[in-house]
């Protein structure tokens, strides 16, 4: 019996009418599922993708980019959008199986939510270079394509070059193919922000009516079946990396924060050089183990990380020895000047 029919026949009871609005709901999803599972489909066989997530995790070919916050407007839409989705599927739906409709709802929902907030870090980007500064990385995997087919994609393909791949020896790219940047697999992103470490914190100027500023990491994401990679550990890396090299800014640490219950995670940390400064348990999450989407109550475990200003202290030293060579060359000359 299909579930149209099954929906009419319940249609004359309270029952059947909530029982009719959850299956046609799952109807249109299914058909949401299956347009966007057709997209998907024909680009990754039009892609001649010859480097898929296998059981041997060392072998995927990726790359890891900057978002460009002030590129064309489309293709960061189209990028935040892939992102969104990928956060959201890792936060709240990694079970195998069936989706009930309406969880499908409410990660639509929440995929909203994600694609709204992190298409806002644009205009954060356009403040001053301290406050509200933020930035973000994105992990593709990498595949080929034939030159020849280049002409049937729907959306403009992302070029890679072969010294920007990690694990490029595992690529077979003839002579008529080029590298393309596919799926999203891993995201992280880092912004300037109010963040306080409780009471006695010191050690940073504060900006009049605020909280000390410090850089916030959010929104570690890596992909079920692209994870025993390092791709967290090496997004982590790149953010504090690309932190030591924001123009003035001279912040000491990066923090975090990262549930209770996420034993894993909090493990990950630790093993990055994090340490557990206070607990907050004012924090909420979405739940949607229901029919309704809620917030929950959820304590939140505040982490930090000091900074190497090793990088920092090498070229402020490197300015002062050339500074001070070209005082005593130019005080050589002019005394030498004197004596004639």
């Amino acid at each position: 019996m299909s579930m149209r029919k099954l929906t009419t026949m319940l249609g004359t009871t309270w029952i059947g009418m909530i029982m009719s609005i959850l299956l046609n709901n799952h109807i249109q999803c299914q058909a949401g599922f299956v347009a966007y599972s057709s997209i998907s489909s024909s680009r990754s066989s039009n892609t001649n993708r010859n480097n898929k997530i296998s059981k041997n995790l060392k072998s995927v070919p990726y790359c890891i980019s900057k978002v460009d916050q002030n590129g064309d407007a489309n293709e960061k839409s189209r990028q935040i959008q892939e992102i969104s989705e990928m956060c959201i599927d890792v936060f709240f739906n990694e079970e195998d199986g069936f989706t009930p409709p309406w969880k499908s709802m409410q990660l639509a929902y929440l995929r909203q939510i994600q694609y709204g907030d992190l298409m806002m870090r644009r205009f954060s980007h356009l403040r001053s270079s301290k406050q509200g500064k933020n930035e973000m990385f994105v992990i593709r995997n990498v595949s080929s394509y034939k030159r020849s087919q280049k002409n049937i994609f729907s959306q403009p393909l992302l070029r890679v070059d072969i010294d920007d791949v990690v694990n490029s020896e595992y690529l077979d790219i003839a002579d008529d193919e080029e590298l393309v940047a596919g799926d999203v697999i891993a995201f992280c992103e880092v912004t300037a922000k109010p963040f306080g470490l409780g009471p006695g914190d010191k050690g940073y100027p504060k900006l009049e009516g605020t909280t000390t500023m410090r850089p916030v990491i959010t929104n570690l994401a890596v992909r079920a079946d692209s994870r025993k990679l390092g791709l967290g550990r090496q997004l982590v890396q790149t953010v504090c990396d690309s932190i030591q090299s924001w123009e003035d800014c001279d912040f000491k640490e990066v923090v975090l924060q990262v549930e209770e219950d996420n034993i894993g995670g909090i493990r990950f940390y630790e093993r990055l050089g994090f340490e557990t400064v206070f607990l907050d348990p004012a924090c909420r999450r979405y739940d949607t183990n229901g029919l309704v989407l809620r917030q929950m109550p959820i304590t939140k475990i505040a982490m930090r990380k000091k900074l190497s200003t090793r990088g920092k202290r090498d070229q402020n030293s490197l300015f002062s020895s050339l500074q001070d060579g070209f005082l005593r060359s130019f005080k050589e000359i002019v005394l030498g000047a004197g004596r004639q």
